[in-house]
């Protein structure tokens, strides 16, 4: 479920419920958003890492306010950090990168183990959204790691500053 919300600049906290009647279950989760000032964008920013189920191709009635949906389709999350080491589980990792108009941004993915580097790429970037987003789906061959718990760390850099995004994952 997505619900478009435009809030004015500040600090939030989020939260949610979910209520499974049939099955007996309830969760909840609370989570701080902040919402930078109109003008603040004067570094590179990064969305949140959120790991793909699968992504469909996009269609002509497009969200545009649905930062899942972009012009290389509509991304659905997988909601659970525990991958199944199976082919097809989990697709890669799904994150937006808000450059800075002028310099090129450089992207780097590091997957991590143990506080040990297991591989890392800098993936090519595709075209830039309208907005300027940079929307990018990293394909990760969850399935050819061994069974443990990982660390994906993404680090955006451009014109001197950094930013880093971080996301915990467990392979079974």
């Amino acid at each position: 479920m997505t619900l478009p919300l435009r809030l004015p600049p500040g600090r939030y906290h989020l939260e949610s419920v979910a209520n499974d009647k049939d099955g007996e279950a309830a969760s909840a989760r609370r989570i701080a958003l902040v919402v930078p000032a109109a003008g603040a964008a004067t570094r590179v920013a990064l969305s949140d890492l959120v790991l793909v189920r699968n992504v469909q191709p996009a269609g002509e009635d497009r969200d545009a306010t649905n930062p899942l949906e972009f012009s290389g389709g509509k991304v659905t999350p997988e909601l659970n950090s525990t991958i199944a080491k199976s082919s097809g589980a989990v697709d890669g990792v799904y994150f937006v990168l808000y450059p800075v108009q002028g310099a090129s941004p450089d992207v780097r993915i590091a997957i991590s183990r143990n506080g040990g580097l297991v591989t890392s790429v800098r993936p090519d970037l595709p075209p830039a959204e309208a907005d300027g987003s940079i929307r990018i789906v990293a394909r990760i061959p969850f399935g050819s790691l061994e069974p443990g718990a990982y660390e994906i760390s993404v680090t955006a850099q451009q014109g001197g500053a950094t930013t880093r995004r971080i996301m915990a994952v467990e392979v079974q």
